[in-house]
């Protein structure tokens, strides 16, 4: 049963982290400016962490507009 807890909690910790930094995009900031107000913020996060989820998300937006 820990493993479906774990599970559980580490998608809910990144799902967090994809919303704030969803909600940090609504100003141009760099990828370490957004590390800094996560940690900040509480949340402990890597730039190892936030430059893929950043990639994933102009992926996302790129394709958006294309469509």
């Amino acid at each position: 049963m820990g493993g479906i807890c774990e599970r559980f909690e580490k998608e809910i910790r990144r799902g967090a982290i994809q919303l704030a930094v969803v909600c940090l995009l609504e100003r141009e900031l760099y990828g370490y400016e957004i590390v800094r107000k996560l940690q900040e913020s509480g949340f402990r996060v890597e730039e190892g962490t936030i430059y893929p989820l950043l990639r994933r998300l102009e992926g996302r937006e790129s394709s958006k507009a294309a469509g």
